[in-house]
C-alpha cells in the first residue's frame, strides 16, 4: 500500500482509516484517520504478520477509544511515522497499543517515530520515538 489517504469518519461503532486483518502488509507514504463516537484506530492491525509502516500518519480522535495504531496479535515495524490519539471520551487516547494473547509471540519495533497519545501493551520495542515536546526516550516493555 503506497501512497495512500484514507479516512472513516462518523460511525458509531468502530472506524478505522486502514485496517490490515490477517494478511502481510507493507504501508509506505499513508495518512489513514478515524473519528466518531465509537470506538477509532487510524490503523488496525489484527493477526497481520509481517506488517511495516514508513512514513505513515495515524491519527484517531473522539470516541470511547482513540489509537493511532491499535496492533492486535501482529508483528509491526514502525519507522519514521506520526501516531496521534486525542479525545476519548471515557477510555483511552493511546498513540499506540499492541495486544497480544498469552500464547503469542508478536511484537512491535517502533523507531525514529512521534508518539502523541499514551502507549499500552506489551512486546514493545521503541528506539529514537518522540513525544510532542521533542523528549526521545528508548521504551521497552519493562
Amino acid at each position: 500500500m503506497t501512497d495512500v489517504t484514507a479516512t472513516a469518519t462518523g460511525g458509531t461503532g468502530s472506524n478505522y482509516g486502514v485496517n490490515n486483518n490477517d494478511s502481510p502488509v507493507t504501508m509506505n507514504n499513508v495518512t489513514a484517520t478515524a473519528t466518531g463516537t465509537g470506538t477509532n484506530a487510524g490503523v488496525s492491525n489484527n493477526l497481520s504478520v509481517p506488517v511495516t509502516m514508513n512514513n505513515v500518519t495515524a491519527t484517531a480522535t473522539g470516541g470511547t477509544g482513540s489509537y493511532g495504531v491499535y496492533n492486535q496479535d501482529s508483528t509491526a515495524t514502525i519507522r519514521n511515522s506520526s501516531l496521534t490519539a486525542t479525545g476519548a471520551g471515557v477510555e483511552v487516547d493511546d498513540s499506540i497499543f499492541h495486544d497480544t494473547d498469552t500464547q503469542s509471540t508478536a511484537t512491535a519495533i517502533v523507531t525514529n517515530t512521534k508518539l502523541d497519545g499514551n502507549v499500552s501493551g506489551n512486546g514493545f520495542t521503541c528506539i529514537d520515538v518522540y513525544t510532542i515536546t521533542n523528549t526521545f526516550n528508548a521504551l521497552d516493555d519493562t
